[in-house]
């Protein structure tokens, strides 16, 4: 039990001495951590960059999976414009967005 505790520790000691060094090193933190990134111009678009892969695409709704979480994208007449290896550009009347916890779990 001692071992997992010391473990935790180290772990979370590493994390803050990763961080520190990247705020040093001025690095953005979705490149560092891989997070995504979302955009949105007004109501009618959304670009979400470090996206997964699609989970769900249907008129009124979008699900898109991202590193650690899901992301539902709500709303009426969505498209996808275009989608790349790590970028995804979708287009409609969005009325919400909401994050649905982790990939694969629900």
């Amino acid at each position: 039990m001692e071992t997992a505790v010391k473990d935790k520790e180290n772990e979370r000691r590493d994390e803050r001495r990763f961080d520190r060094l990247t705020e040093r090193l001025s690095l953005p933190k979705d490149f560092v951590y891989g997070e995504c990134l979302i955009f949105m111009l007004g109501n009618t678009e959304l670009t979400i960059e470090n996206y997964r892969n699609i989970c769900l695409f249907e008129e009124n709704c979008i699900v898109i999976a991202l590193k650690h979480d899901r992301l539902l994208v709500q709303g009426s007449r969505l498209e996808i414009l275009y989608y790349r290896e790590d970028e995804i550009k979708i287009r409609g009347r969005i009325s919400g967005l909401q994050f649905l916890g982790e990939r694969g779990k629900t």
